[in-house]
Order: structure tokens, then sequence, then C-alpha cells
């Protein structure tokens, strides 16, 4: 499941759901805390060009 995949790589970077979403901004891909526990959890399928 790729949400356990995202999660595991998030806690082994030592960052939070946050530090995500703000690297991802800051990449030029908008992104919410809300987001990033969806992908994590199934709810939101993350599309490619985020991966």
């Amino acid at each position: 499941m790729i949400g356990a995949r995202i999660r595991q790589a998030r806690l082994l970077a030592g960052m939070s759901q946050q530090d995500v979403a703000d690297a991802l901004g800051r990449a030029g891909i908008p992104s919410q805390k809300s987001t990033i526990s969806g992908f994590e959890v199934g709810k939101i399928q993350p599309e490619a060009s985020v991966l």
C-alpha cells in the first residue's frame, strides 16, 4: 500500500506531516497536512507527479 510507504519514508526522514506538506509547497506542489494524512490512511491517492 502506497500510504504505508509514504508514512514509513516520512518517519525515517524524521518529518512531520506538516514538514512534508511544506516541502511539497516549496517544490511547487500545493499541499496541506490533511492531504498528507489522507495519503497515509488511503483516503486520497497521490498523483504520480507528487510521488
